[in-house]
């Protein structure tokens, strides 16, 4: 994989993904939610499918890889895709009238990110997620969530090796701001 080219190629399908998805779901009238993700981590896009039961729900995120870039670290973020099945645990409905889920999941993630050392790779691994999401106006999907990763960058810079995805564990204390609207 060429250096310069490898991100944006990786971007291009990843995003060709993360659209095929929504639009296969959007056809199906299940009521998919698109919208977009905040984190100290980085920024980017978020969807969530409902599965076929309804109960559950497929949630998925493609955003730039930022942290070691904000503290001074690194020069160029990296790119990660993640896909979670998300299962809430409890539910209800506020006093307002406003539907509500808290939420875990496991799921993968892979991308092409920096670590600590400024190598950059590609990654894949398993990560979980927890947290709390609010229905709003029955349109508008507003959650704040934990997410921890525990995966695998593959550097082939000068010697081929293999190390821990730093960010995915070390920051994991640090929430997600998803804001969606609902289809």
């Amino acid at each position: 994989m060429n250096v310069k080219t490898g991100p944006y190629a990786l971007t291009a399908v990843l995003a060709a993904f993360f659209l095929l998805a929504c639009f296969s779901a959007s056809g199906k009238g299940r009521g998919f939610s698109i919208g977009g993700t905040a984190a100290f981590q980085g920024i980017g896009f978020s969807a969530e499918i409902p599965d076929r039961s309804g109960a559950a729900f497929h949630s998925m995120t493609l955003t730039d890889d930022m942290i070691f870039v904000l503290v001074g670290e690194a020069s160029f973020p990296g790119i990660k895709g993640t896909w979670h099945y998300t299962i809430p645990f409890k539910s209800g409905v506020s006093r307002y009238g406003h539907r509500y889920d808290f939420y875990a999941g496991p799921g993968i993630t892979a991308g092409y990110v920096r670590n600590r050392d400024n190598r950059r790779g590609l990654m894949s691994g398993v990560t979980v997620d927890a947290g709390f999401r609010i229905l709003l106006d029955k349109s508008t999907v507003i959650s704040l969530e934990f997410q921890a990763d525990m995966a695998l960058i593959f550097k082939n810079k000068d010697n081929p090796n293999l190390s821990l995805y730093e960010s995915g564990y070390a920051f994991s204390y640090l929430p997600h701001l998803k804001i969606m609207h609902k289809f």
